[in-house]
């Protein structure tokens, strides 16, 4: 029944990672996180996730939708299939329904008794249960003037603080190590689950350079901080 439509729905293979990620990262309003790395990443580190990747194709095998899955099971053997953020991608409704429909049957088809996808800042008509999260997003349309103007003078005051130390920013990957520390230490004290190390440093080197690690560190080098940027060409 697929075949007959102009859009085909199915479970994306290797083959399709050129042009999946080529598809992510043309859109707009989507962080490429579910880059056709993100699979082998998850794969490798949590042997309890399966990870599928579904994609809409026209006739000539143009990607017109995607949607990064993972499939969990609980010890209990429940099962649940979940995109990762941002996962849920199509060029229109109509594709998006179809995408979405093709995932509900799989879902009957395999006893999974809940799916869960985000679109991001894509809002698709579809006719299912909705949540909805923020996301903040800041254009950079405009020049540095006009954004210095804009923070608040506590930020200024911050900046120029940072300034007169001589701070500086590495993008050099040896400081991975240092962040995990710091990132694991806040992630207990909020008392939410910590990634393991490995899915970090998988993460960096599978996603090249779409994934880079912007460490602050003073004049003496001694660290300070960092954050793991994921790009694509319009949106980070």
């Amino acid at each position: 029944m697929q075949s007959s439509r102009p859009i085909i729905v199915k479970i994306a293979k290797e083959s399709d990672e050129l042009n999946w990620n080529s598809y992510l990262l043309k859109k707009k309003l989507t962080v490429p996180i579910s880059l056709f790395q993100l699979q082998f990443v998850v794969k490798n580190i949590f042997f309890f996730q399966k990870p599928i990747f579904f994609v809409a194709k026209d006739k000539r095998g143009n990607i017109k939708g995607l949607c990064s899955c993972f499939l969990v099971k609980s010890f209990s053997g429940k099962k649940k299939l979940y995109s990762s953020r941002f996962g849920f991608n199509a060029d229109n409704n109509l594709i998006a329904k179809l995408i979405f429909n093709y995932i509900r049957d799989y879902c009957s088809e395999n006893k999974i008794p809940e799916f869960v996808c985000t679109s991001g800042f894509q809002n698709f008509n579809i006719n299912s249960e909705k949540y909805y999260k923020i996301s903040m997003i800041m254009e950079l349309k405009k020049d540095y003037e006009f954004f210095w103007k804009n923070l608040r003078a506590k930020t200024r005051n911050a900046i120029r603080k940072s300034e007169k130390f001589n701070f500086y920013i590495s993008s050099n990957k040896i400081h991975l190590n240092q962040f995990y520390n710091i990132y694991k230490k806040n992630m207990l004290k909020k008392d939410v689950d910590v990634l393991p190390f490995q899915f970090f440093s998988k993460l960096i080197k599978l996603y090249g350079d779409h994934a880079q690690l912007y460490s602050v560190l003073d004049t003496s080098g001694k660290y300070l901080g960092s954050l793991i940027l994921i790009k694509g060409k319009r949106i980070a």
